[in-house]
């Protein structure tokens, strides 16, 4: 500003002074600004403070009355031993001999468990295995000379284990055909002739219709006719006998057919033998087997 005479003259400032100022304004309402966040964040970690203060208290009063309401209506009701020093009361004598008797159920259908080898006998003429899931047929009859099975009326007992099959009647013609369509009470009876089977029966080895000769583990199949050999048992164990547990009935201490072809020759299938626990294959056309049904 400069006087000349008597007017005063108002020159522009500088825009370098602008500058400055700009700045000094800039940093003045940021640090306006901090304060402000501060200030509230602040209030609001306070208020989530008291707020979660006030949830902690219900909660730990909830806990502290909940178990004091349960023993009141426990002494109520009399679920709770009297303070005159009874033994307990009815409901809790009862209770305590139902637990005590279902204790010894478990006990000993483990044992029972444990000792067919984890076979379970279904009390319908088949055995599941609880591992795999698998239902087996059981066999019938007493282990005796063999039976060659070539028709239906040759064989009308599907699980008489003295019978034997070639391989194509073993999957086909013959054996798994009259477990799967002739009536559970009475295989004579074709599910075709009579698919009601009568009152109180029903169409199919144990109502059942999709039984099946089992693979062994070989490329492609799975372990399943293996699966129920045990090597604690007749041959297997220093025994005599069958290598299977007693729970699948009789069966014959030799090769039982399985569904899976030879890769090596077509013409041969693979056989598991229960008298010595080894899969080897068999001729499809000139060898006579045992089979078991598995679904």
């Amino acid at each position: 500003m400069k006087k000349i005479s008597n007017f005063v003259f108002w020159r522009k400032p500088e825009r370098k002074a602008i500058r400055f100022l700009d700045v000094i304004f800039a940093l003045t309402l940021a640090a306006f600004n901090l304060v402000m966040k501060t200030k509230k964040k602040a209030e609001w970690d306070e208020r989530i403070i008291k707020q979660s203060n006030k949830q902690w208290g219900d909660i730990i009063e909830c806990m502290a009355i909940r178990p004091m309401i349960f023993i009141g209506l426990a002494l109520v009701i009399g679920l709770l031993p009297s303070a005159a020093g009874a033994k307990g009361s009815p409901a809790l004598n009862a209770c305590q001999a139902s637990l005590n008797t279902c204790n010894a159920d478990l006990a000993t259908c483990e044992g029972d468990l444990a000792a067919s080898d984890g076979f379970v006998d279904n009390g319908d003429g088949t055995v599941t295995d609880v591992r795999s899931g698998l239902m087996w047929e059981m066999k019938t009859g007493t282990v005796g000379s063999s039976v060659i099975c070539t028709s239906a009326a040759v064989c009308p007992d599907p699980h008489n284990v003295n019978n034997v099959y070639d391989w194509a009647d073993t999957n086909f013609a013959v054996f798994v055909r009259q477990l799967n369509n002739t009536c559970d009470g009475d295989p004579t009876i074709t599910c075709d002739s009579d698919p009601a089977c009568g009152v109180g029966d029903c169409c199919g080895f144990a109502c059942h219709r999709d039984w099946r000769i089992p693979e062994v583990g070989r490329e492609p199949g799975s372990i399943e006719l293996e699966g129920i050999l045990s090597f604690a048992q007749g041959s297997c164990g220093d025994g005599i006998g069958a290598c299977i547990s007693p729970v699948f009935g009789p069966t014959a201490a030799s090769s039982y057919w399985s569904a899976m072809t030879c890769a090596l020759d077509t013409s041969f299938a693979f056989g598991v033998s229960f008298f010595n626990g080894f899969v080897f294959c068999n001729n499809k056309f000139t060898d006579f087997v045992s089979a078991r049904a598995v679904r």
